[in-house]
């Protein structure tokens, strides 16, 4: 209580100050939630004093979109579009409830295009990014131009009555066609004489055959069996096929550690997935 005394003898007017900016605050909110109304009900037909203000927030709207997508990006997931969990950047499929996964679309500000991989500006036209050399998305004429526009007052047009003549249509009268009656001329067929075919007897000339004689084998000695070396024992890596000897326990060639139990895959596509998924994000198929 003294400390508030204190207070009041040092600003006399701290109190009233106090209200002031408990009232401006209050007023500043009120006009932001009607502003946010108003953006909501007339953000594609606001009326022209208000137009420029509606044109900054949508623009504004849309570069916070860009980067938060950049974001997603950057940190290699993208959002599920029906359940909106986050998945790989991988996935063709949610694991979480199935839904396909659409290509990521190109991201541009309407000056520079961004890299799908790493998330790096490049100018517009750029074919490889310069950053980690992957292919840029190509963009078409429209997608190339700022997607924000400043809003353009139309004037209204006013269309004059057209009036339309009547048309006297003139009857049209169709003479009978007479036809005349055709007289088919009969066809008389003569008979044709079939000459008889008279086969000759084939006779077969008899085949001699020549006796067979087989000569007596002269005993030759026995050949030694000759020993096959034993192969050595080996295993394939389930990662990247490389061939390696039994006693290994590490892959060479990709470094798996192949003491460990293999990891779940799908049984119909025969992707790896991650423990407990239960979709497949190569083919999104149900898991057990």
């Amino acid at each position: 209580m003294a400390l508030f005394e204190r207070q009041r003898a040092a600003d006399p007017f701290a109190e009233i100050n106090a209200q002031i900016a408990a009232a401006d605050n209050e007023a500043a909110a009120g006009l932001a939630s009607l502003g946010k109304a108003y953006f909501d009900l007339h953000r594609d037909d606001a009326e022209e004093a208000l137009a420029p203000a509606v044109a900054s927030i949508k623009k504004a709207e849309e570069r916070g979109a860009i980067y938060r997508e950049l974001l997603l990006r950057a940190r290699g997931v993208k959002i599920c579009p029906n359940c909106k969990s986050e998945v790989t950047s991988a996935s063709a499929f949610c694991n979480y409830c199935g839904a396909k996964i659409p290509e990521p679309a190109p991201l541009t500000d309407g000056e520079k295009v961004f890299c799908n991989v790493c998330a790096a500006p490049m100018p517009i036209g750029q074919k490889f990014c310069s950053q980690c050399g992957s292919v840029l998305p190509e963009l078409s004429v429209n997608e190339a131009a700022p997607s924000f526009e400043e809003p353009v007052a139309e004037e209204p047009i006013v269309e004059e009555p057209v009036v339309e003549e009547p048309v006297v249509e003139e009857p049209v009268i169709e003479e009978p066609v007479i036809e005349e009656p055709v007289v088919e001329e009969p066809v008389i067929e003569e008979p044709v004489a079939e000459e008889p075919v008279v086969e000759e007897p084939v006779i077969e000339e008899p085949v001699a055959e020549e006796p067979v004689i087989e000569e007596p084998a002269v005993g030759e000695p026995a050949e030694a069996p000759v020993e096959t070396p034993a192969e050595p024992e080996t295993k394939t890596c389930p990662r990247c096929g490389h061939v390696l000897s039994v006693a290994v326990k590490f892959c060479t060639a990709c470094g798996l550690n192949l003491s460990a139990p293999p990891a779940p895959s799908c049984p119909k596509c025969g992707k790896t997935v991650a423990p407990g998924a239960r979709f497949c994000t190569g083919c999104g198929t149900q898991l057990n």
